[in-house]
């Protein structure tokens, strides 16, 4: 189970951290891209990884707040390992956040844009409550960075579709996936212990039916997934450039 809440979390993390960098999956002849990887002919560029790495943010306050730490980790080969390898370990999930995406498509799936643009509207309301802006303050703060605020909404937009897109898929393909009634008793006799109070007393099947099967139908659709996923992954097509 843990294996399938840290991919699925992580995945649905990059979506959102690398929505803004994401290029397009066929670059045009006349730019000059740097790749980081190839999925199945989608392009992942290095800007991608470095925004989903949020290298800048962790540079800036290794710098400021370690600088000696900042000064071996710039300076040495064991430094340029351990970046390499942290970048890897992104580059990775990336990976596997589009390979998800294109497996949504594949099957169909696809948000709800009345549902998105709704998500949008309350996101950018909590923005301007929780920091107490305007409209125009986000707009002029936005202009600052180079940017704007449709620009940022459809920024927004496209993480919550692939957010959205992402969960649907899972659902989908745990979806036949079941537990029986004797699943529930084997493992409520197998595991007498858990239900088994301080006084000795053992709470009653009927009482804790409910939260085995929720239990035990949690890791069977982690497994379901992890299987599927595996088996997606093994046959893609990845070419790691980076």
């Amino acid at each position: 189970m843990q294996r399938k809440v840290f991919l699925l979390v992580t995945v649905l993390m990059l979506l959102c951290f690398s929505a803004e960098a994401q290029e397009e999956s066929t670059p045009s002849s006349s730019t000059d891209y740097s790749i980081a990887a190839i999925v199945n002919g989608e392009i992942i560029t290095q800007d991608t990884l470095a925004t989903s790495a949020q290298l800048v943010q962790i540079f800036q306050v290794i710098i400021q707040e370690f600088p000696i730490f900042g000064q071996t980790l710039f300076t040495t080969p064991e430094g340029d390992a351990l970046l390499y390898a942290y970048q890897l370990g992104i580059l990775d999930t990336i990976i596997s956040s589009r390979l998800v995406i294109q497996q949504a498509e594949q099957h169909d799936i696809a948000p709800d844009e009345k549902e998105l643009e709704e998500q949008v509207e309350e996101q950018l309301n909590q923005i301007i409550e929780q920091n107490q802006l305007t409209i125009e303050q986000i707009e002029t703060i936005l202009s600052e960075q180079g940017s704007s605020l449709d620009e940022y909404k459809q920024m927004m937009r496209e993480s919550f579709a692939e957010q959205t897109m992402a969960q649907d898929l899972y659902t989908l393909i745990t979806q036949p996936v079941a537990i029986s009634s004797e699943e529930i008793s084997t493992y409520y006799q197998d595991h007498e212990e858990e239900f088994t109070a301080e006084d000795g007393s053992i709470s009653p099947l009927d009482e804790v039916r409910e939260q085995i099967h929720e239990d035990l139908l949690e890791n069977a659709q982690a497994n379901a997934w992890n299987t599927w996923f595996d088996d997606v992954k093994d046959k893609a097509e990845i070419e790691i450039l980076f």
